[in-house]
């Protein structure tokens, strides 16, 4: 018996609104007339990818993420070169746990039953002859504590953490100090937008990043390739580096802050010759549909200087210069009418909270030594003897 005759259609979606129910319609009525098994197999136009605001594929399960999703995706594609970069150091971990396995079945072999240490519920063992009832169990082990609740407790963390809350709260009790400010470089329009240095600067930080971490990602593959230590430049500075400037710049300053917020340019502002109505630091606005002001996307990616400062350990001349490359590209920008003080303030401090952060989470976060108890040692034998015997009376 010969096998049943298959009809494959492939239905480029291409215009689907106006052409898509007639061609269904008629697709369908084939379908039915067609012997045998149809299959219908729909494909995704290539100018979906090429062409700027193609209406097609409204179907599509891409549009339903909302904007600034493709930085968090980033982030996930990253992952894999930072495999092993929250690890602690495997030598006294193992060691400790090798110690406290033997110490907790000792421990239990002797008081018994219930008594367990911490250590004992990870495995079995024999006991050791090593005699650990007249000690107590201080040892080196994997414990799992948070990273962020170590990181909060840290003295630099709450200084960092202090002047933001400061600083946005002097924006957010004195709104009009970001129209002060701007208003120091307007003079019938914001006469140093077009002066060199403002433009040099601004054309700047896209070589900045570009050139850095191309600069990054080359040391790094020779130092695969040869087997060298160029820079001190492995995989965890590079994911770290790459982590900070997607975080950081990616998704919080321009994915998030950006499109939440909507705030307004200076230049655009009816007080400097604009159409729309100022909005204070910190609240939501419905002047700027994209690129918008809060935050400043440029000094962010010029502030992305502070995470090679922390990754490399630069001299003080070069630190100095990193966050001076910052400073003045933010100022290029005030002076410009591009953005308001507050912008470039939550930006540095965004790429700070970031490098920091995530500096500590992999390079420096280490658990603490976990601290037993003494295990319980047992009854004397006379008291155990007078025990039993009172038990054992009715």
């Amino acid at each position: 018996m010969s096998a049943r005759p298959t009809l494959s259609v492939v239905v480029p979606l291409r215009n689907e609104e106006a052409v898509l129910p007639e061609f269904r319609r008629r697709l369908m009525k084939a379908v039915d007339a067609t012997p045998g098994g149809c299959e219908v197999i729909y494909v995704e136009h290539w100018l979906r990818y090429t062409v700027s605001g193609w209406s097609g594929d409204l179907y599509g399960h891409s549009h339903a993420f909302p904007r600034g999703t493709i930085w968090l995706f980033a982030v996930l594609a990253l992952l894999p070169l930072s495999r092993g970069a929250g690890r602690t150091t495997r030598g006294p971990a193992r060691s400790g746990r090798r110690q406290g396995k033997a110490c907790g079945t000792r421990a239990r072999g002797v008081a018994g039953g219930p008594a367990r240490s911490a250590i004992d519920f990870a495995g079995g063992g024999r006991p050791n002859t090593h005699d650990c009832l007249n000690v107590g169990l201080k040892v080196m082990a994997l414990q799992y504590s948070t990273p962020l609740r170590s990181y909060l407790n840290l003295g630099r963390t709450h200084a960092i953490l202090g002047c933001f809350l400061a600083f946005s709260l002097l924006f957010i009790l004195l709104p009009g100090l970001d129209h002060r400010v701007s208003a120091l470089f307007y003079d019938d329009g914001f006469y140093m937008a077009s002066q060199r240095w403002t433009n040099v600067l601004h054309g700047s930080v896209p070589w900045f990043v570009c050139t850095s971490i191309a600069l990054l990602l080359s040391a790094y593959v020779f130092n695969r390739l040869f087997k060298r230590n160029l820079l001190g430049v492995d995989g965890r500075k590079v994911a770290y580096l790459l982590l900070v400037l997607t975080l950081g710049g990616g998704l919080i300053v321009n994915g998030i802050l950006k499109d939440g917020f909507d705030r307004v340019r200076p230049r655009n502002i009816e007080e400097f010759g604009g159409t729309e109505q100022f909005t204070p630091a910190y609240v939501i606005g419905s002047g700027c549909d994209r690129n918008c002001s809060f935050s400043s996307g440029d000094a962010a990616g010029a502030f992305f200087s502070l995470a090679f400062m922390l990754a490399f350990k630069p001299k003080r001349a070069i630190t100095t210069a990193a966050v001076g490359y910052g400073v003045l590209v933010s100022a290029a920008r005030i002076a410009s009418g591009a953005h308001f003080l507050s912008d470039t303030v939550t930006s540095f401090f965004v790429m700070l909270i970031v490098a920091d952060a995530l500096y500590y989470r992999m390079f420096l976060f280490n658990p603490a030594p976990v601290v037993l108890a003494p295990p319980i040692e047992p009854a004397p034998v006379p008291i155990q003897a007078a025990l039993i015997s009172a038990a054992e009376k009715p």
